[in-house]
């Protein structure tokens, strides 16, 4: 995930079907934070929406614009077993919606109001 400069994964992407994700909060801020979670599940999707463009590790070079909640509420177990929840908007937010629907065999692209071939500018920009 890091060596791609990705903000998430999903156990599924790596040929486990079990309910794990990793995720990077804050990418490319002093608060940058990568948290594991076990058996996640949104308990709350705001009504407020917001569209942006997401990429996935598993459909390199495509790019998607895909509506999503703004917020949301999302419960799981830490790496040691511990109950969390957190309450998290905008990118944040997104990556846990992507890879949660990874989870359940759902692709970005199954939700993108339209998608794009990265330009050879971008693949050589960080993204």
């Amino acid at each position: 995930m890091l060596s791609q400069n990705g903000v998430g994964l999903a156990a599924p992407q790596v040929g486990h079907n079990i309910r794990i994700i990793i995720v990077r909060f804050n990418p490319g801020k002093p608060e940058q934070m990568i948290i594991p979670m076990l058996n996640p599940e949104i308990l709350h999707f705001s009504e407020e929406k917001y569209e942006d463009e997401e990429g996935c590790l598993s459909i390199p070079d495509i790019w998607g614009i895909v509506e999503r909640p703004k917020e949301i509420i999302v419960s799981f177990l830490t790496a040691k077993g511990a109950p969390q929840t957190l309450k998290l908007s905008d990118l944040n937010a997104r990556i846990i919606q992507h890879e949660l629907d990874h989870l359940d065999g759902i692709l970005f692209v199954d939700r993108a109001k339209s998608t794009r071939k990265k330009t050879k500018e971008e693949k050589g920009q960080e993204i």
